[in-house]
């Protein structure tokens, strides 16, 4: 039976290059092509696209194709990096980030041979032994690896996520080649920011990389979303899970936001208000934080719930955070300034006495910042220029940036951008003034 599959499988996939020299090589021929690019229309460009770094972003944009190649040949800390970068719309601009959002949804996977020794070498055991089918085509291939739809001998149809080989090996290297491709091409608006995403892709796949921990995860989150109707995690099968296999009931649905799109508006509105009351609920009430929100991540079933799959990138937070981000909404509500600064202080927002922001100057931050749940009425994200209406704030009253959040609150900052690009997308009026207000009822804050 082995032998059909890797007859059916064809060979279509990809070898991942595994060599950290390889890997380099491969990146550093990307960054001269880039460059070049930019060379070119630096001397062919307007002066005005000199001046604003234009010449830099068109020569990375005209390999945008190259560079989404290179990145989901590669996978791991390239893949993941390109994935991060298309879901923020702020760091990139929205033709690059277009380009790169293939990479959410489709790559090129390894090869059928090199999974099956992959899945083999996790239970010694042959494959055939161990499913009664395995479907040799992917139902997709991310960053870190690779989900097939198989059928157990019992007759359950299951997902099993199949890790690439040597992630963590390459993970370093990765990251400082990627750093210097990017940096080439002035795709990042600061090298802080992209220093900033680098150290959280590390952490991010170090974790993501432990499917044994993932497989805990599910189970975690699984019981906290029976008490939640409509939203629900897939079952593990413990006995086919490893360090880099990871086997779960199979769940058929859509992509979320292909699923909404194809809905009328105040269904899509319906099932984002569902979205965002989950996310609320994991956080504040059972201090859990999914902290990848990427529209691959959730399915849309055919009986309308909504199923969320991937848990490499998940967090307890403590009570003291969870709660203390619904204290600061209610100072908000209520205008005490003091009350928030007091709060922020007790969540340890790192900024010494004398470089603490003026009360009025952090109050005019907060208003930009929760302007969406400043009033109890309808909001749009896609009308919502929050990045450059905080950038130029910040940039008036810079005592801002030395007030850096607590390390739990980094993946909640992260997860509620990947929150506002999807409400972005949709471009819908949802009453986030409402949701928010129910969740600070429900942990005792009355506003």
């Amino acid at each position: 039976m082995a032998t059909d599959w890797e007859s059916l499988a064809g060979e279509k996939g990809r070898e991942v290059e595994t060599s950290r020299l390889g890997r380099a090589f491969k990146l550093g021929k990307l960054a001269t092509r880039v460059t070049g690019s930019a060379i070119k229309a630096y001397f062919t460009g307007r002066k005005k696209d000199r001046e604003d770094h234009g010449a830099l972003a068109e020569g990375a944009l005209k390999n945008a194709q190259h560079i989404v190649r290179a990145l989901g040949e590669l996978k791991g800390a390239a893949m993941k990096l390109g994935q991060m970068v298309s879901s923020d719309p702020e760091i990139v601009t929205p033709e690059f980030a277009l380009a790169l959002a293939t990479l959410q949804r489709k790559a090129p996977p390894m090869t059928f041979a090199t999974l099956k020794a992959q899945i083999e070498a996790s239970f010694d055991k042959p494959l055939d032994l161990l499913f009664r089918y395995f479907d040799p085509e992917p139902l997709g291939a991310a960053s870190i690896g690779q989900v097939h739809r198989a059928r157990l001998f019992d007759g359950r149809e299951v997902a099993v996520k199949v890790q690439y080989p040597k992630m963590v090996e390459t993970l370093e290297s990765d990251l400082k080649n990627m750093s210097s491709l990017l940096q080439l091409g002035r795709v990042f608006t600061s090298k802080g920011k992209l220093d900033e995403v680098c150290s959280e892709i590390r952490t991010s796949i170090l974790r993501e990389a432990d499917y044994a921990a993932e497989a805990q995860n599910i189970s975690l989150f699984g019981e906290a979303l029976s008490d939640f109707e409509g939203v629900f995690a897939p079952r593990i099968v413990p006995e086919l899970c490893s360090k880099t296999v990871l086997t779960m009931s199979f769940v058929e649905g859509v992509q979320f936001d292909d699923a909404l799109l194809k809905l009328s508006e105040s269904e899509r509105v319906m099932y984002l208000e569902r979205y965002i009351r989950a996310f609320m609920y994991l956080f504040h009430e059972c201090q859990l934080l999914h902290g990848d929100p990427q529209p691959g991540n959730f399915l849309l079933t055919p009986d309308g719930r909504i199923a969320v799959l991937d848990y490499g990138c998940v967090r307890r937070v403590p009570e003291s955070i969870s709660d203390g981000v619904l204290r600061v909404i209610i100072g908000f509500w209520h205008g005490d300034i003091h009350e928030i600064e007091a709060v922020l202080r007790e969540m340890q927002f790192a900024s010494s006495g004398e470089h603490w922001p003026e009360s009025e100057d952090l109050y005019g931050y907060f208003k930009i910042f929760l302007a969406p749940i400043a009033q109890d009425q309808p909001f749009n994200m896609a009308q919502w220029p929050i990045y450059e209406q905080l950038s130029k704030y910040v940039l008036q009253h810079l005592r801002l940036k030395r007030l850096m959040p607590p390390k739990e609150l980094l993946l909640y900052f992260r997860a509620v951008a990947g929150l506002k690009g999807l409400l972005t997308k949709m471009n819908v009026n949802i009453n986030l003034y409402r949701i928010a207000a129910e969740s600070c009822k429900k942990r005792g804050f009355e506003k």
